[in-house]
């Protein structure tokens, strides 16, 4: 999953810089913030797994901060696809918002 939302972003950035294309929020800088917050929810989530299985073998283990990286990941990806056209950000948009408040109410409820 992390890798797909990568390659995702990095391509639809590559588009948007290709055919300059101005991004959506450019002036409150929330394209950086979730940036920033996907690399550290990333690493902080790769370190917790290693520390998890290292330490606490018997304890199953359900995605912790990845959730975190993830949910960041998407929200970058929906706001550079808003960049590019509205209905490609509505059509990925409505199935990713069902799939993460899926995700919410099953990791809340456990």
């Amino acid at each position: 999953m992390s890798m797909l939302l990568i390659g995702f972003n990095v391509a639809a950035f590559l588009y948007i810089r290709h055919y300059k294309i101005p991004l959506v929020s450019n002036k409150d800088h929330m394209i950086e913030f979730f940036v920033a917050l996907y690399c550290v929810a990333s690493i902080a989530g790769v370190a917790i797994w290693v520390y998890t299985f290292k330490k606490v073998a018997e304890r199953p283990f359900e995605g912790g901060i990845m959730n975190a990286g993830h949910f960041c990941g998407v929200v970058l990806l929906i706001l550079f696809l808003y960049s590019i056209s509205l209905i490609v950000a509505l059509i990925f948009g409505i199935p990713s918002l069902l799939w993460i408040l899926s995700f919410i109410v099953y990791t809340c409820r456990h």
